[in-house]
C-alpha cells in the first residue's frame, strides 16, 4: 500500500502518514498555518506492506 509521510525536518520524530495527495495537501496546509515554510515541509513516499507479518515488521521499525 502506498502512503505519504509528511514531516518537518526541523522537528524530528513528528510526522503524519497520509493515504492520498488530498490528505497531503491538508497536512501541508496545517503545517503552513503553524508557521512552517513550504520549503521546509518534506513529503516522502512510503510503501507499507499489507500482509500481517510484513505490516508488523514495518510498524516495529517505523514507530
Amino acid at each position: 500500500m502506498r502512503a505519504y509521510r509528511v514531516s518537518n525536518p526541523s522537528s524530528p520524530g513528528k510526522y503524519t502518514y497520509c493515504g492520498s495527495m488530498t490528505e497531503v495537501s491538508k497536512a501541508k496546509a496545517a503545517l503552513k498555518e503553524a508557521g512552517i515554510k513550504n520549503a521546509d515541509i518534506l513529503v516522502e513516499d512510503a510503501e507499507i506492506p499489507t500482509d500481517k507479518a510484513g505490516l508488523l515488521a514495518w510498524l516495529n521499525a517505523n514507530t
